[in-house]
């Protein structure tokens, strides 16, 4: 068989039917990759006929061009249109991405694979019987490139950052995309809260409804976002909290006025407690009684200071979801240095909302895909594995040394943020080839064990 790959001659396929000839067999890299694609085409009440470009394409294209290696939207089509026969044309694939129906389209498959997904992945913190009750995100915004026919907000001024925000589940590794970020007429502003200037993640979430919060958690399920410190609102944390069932966390800043009230009461003896200093109650400037906890970092003797508006789980199980916040920072990493999502699509902002959609989809994917060959062929990334519980352990080890307990949360799941460079490379090059899956597989454990 050919050896095809993503950027050669995969696309050697009738448009009309390229996602049913993808999983249909033949480039079993592919049909297992798309497959939770092709499972939520059929649950779709957004879906419409359209004879030159079918919108479970239009889905399929879209996510191949964030796995797509070319730096532009016209290096993807120069690069696949050749062996595409009716592949879309300059004009019909940038109009499709300014089209409201499309992006309703990939926002329902985005919702119905994030609700079908879970119940493939392991749960991170199913042994955490407190949280049973929570979804528990980490969130954040992220900033690349201009496109290239952005205009600059002011004459002779630089073309401002395409911001997004987004979501990362810290139960099974999902990213939900929240919203864009200001798209008119706004700059930077880092002020926030109840100190300034509205700071971009503020106007963006204020913009969002308690339904869009939630992420899709059933009623009677509560919702706990974790931001860094530009996501302190006392007064919007309140209202949250009261009318939706969610609950913000995030780190004190030097400036906050909180009047302490009163030393909540905790475990001490409990082992995910490790390093909890103090837990109180305060109240804001604004009268919102928010929950203080102090935790003193076993590994740097860092004194780190969370505030929340969730006044009922151990200060341990607090000060874990505070640490894994960074999994989102590491997933933003992976975005721009792995899969080189480092500018905007198109100018408009429903083709920048798409983009976002098209990671996330690409991004649920590769998470699958790599539980997949985990489970059904023993491939892991043993070396970096290894690395992260070489480094665990010379963390445990320098804090029992210096006297520091160590919370016993921290290595419960040892679970990769990234997908490894091999996997993706490998990938690229097997998605469309014509070979035999175990021929396949067999090259990957070979790059995971020599090269």
């Amino acid at each position: 068989m050919a050896n095809s790959s993503i950027n050669t001659d995969a696309y050697s396929l009738a448009n009309p039917t390229l996602l049913r000839t993808l999983t249909g067999g033949d480039s079993p890299v592919a049909e297992r990759f798309l497959a939770p694609l092709s499972e939520v085409i059929p649950d779709l009440q957004t879906i419409r006929d359209c004879r030159v470009l079918p919108d479970e394409d239009w889905l399929a294209l879209g996510v191949l061009r964030v796995l797509h290696e070319a730096r532009s939207g016209r290096g993807f089509l120069q690069e696949t249109a050749l062996h595409l026969p009716n592949a879309p044309d300059f004009n019909h694939f940038f109009a499709t991405l300014r089209s409201e129906r499309r992006l309703k389209v990939c926002q329902e498959a985005v919702s119905l694979l994030n609700a079908s997904l879970k119940a493939r992945l392991p749960d991170a913190l199913a042994e955490v019987e407190e949280l049973a009750g929570f979804d528990v995100y980490a969130a954040d915004g992220h900033w690349h490139g201009a496109a290239a026919h952005d205009r600059p907000p002011f004459p002779k001024s630089p073309k401002s950052a395409c911001g997004h925000f987004y979501a990362l589940d810290l139960r099974y590794g999902l990213l939900h995309h929240i919203t864009a970020a200001d798209q008119l007429e706004r700059e930077h502003e880092h002020a926030c809260g109840e100190t300034g200037t509205p700071h971009p993640v503020w106007r963006a979430l204020k913009r969002q409804t308690i339904d869009d919060l939630r992420l899709g958690a059933p009623k009677g399920r509560k919702v706990l976002h974790v931001y860094d410190k530009a996501g302190i609102d006392f007064p919007a944390w309140d209202r949250w909290k009261k009318t939706g069932g969610i609950y913000f966390l995030s780190q004190e800043k030097e400036n906050m006025a909180l009047v302490a009230l009163k030393d909540l009461p905790w475990d001490p003896l409990d082992p995910r407690n490790a390093g909890v200093k103090s837990d109180e109650q305060c109240e804001s400037s604004a009268g919102v009684l928010v929950r203080r906890v102090s935790f003193e970092d076993p590994v740097t003797g860092t004194m780190r200071v969370f505030i929340t508006s969730e006044m009922t789980l151990p200060p341990g199980i607090l000060a874990e979801p505070a640490r894994r916040r960074w999994n989102i920072e590491n997933v933003f990493d992976e975005l721009k240095n792995k899969l080189g999502e480092t500018k905007a699509w198109a100018p408009s902002a429903t083709a920048k909302t798409m983009q976002a959609l098209f990671i996330c989809l690409a991004h649920q994917f590769l998470l699958v895909f790599e539980h997949m060959i985990e489970a059904d062929h023993g491939i892991r990334p043993e070396a970096e594995l290894k690395r992260r519980a070489k480094r665990l352990a010379a963390e445990e080890d320098f804090a029992l040394k210096n006297h520091r307990p160590f919370p016993a949360l921290r290595a419960a799941v040892l679970r990769l943020t990234q997908r490894t460079v091999k996997l993706l490379r490998w990938l690229r090059a097997s998605l469309l080839r014509e070979a035999p899956w175990l021929h396949l597989i067999a090259i990957l454990r070979h790059s995971y064990a020599s090269i």
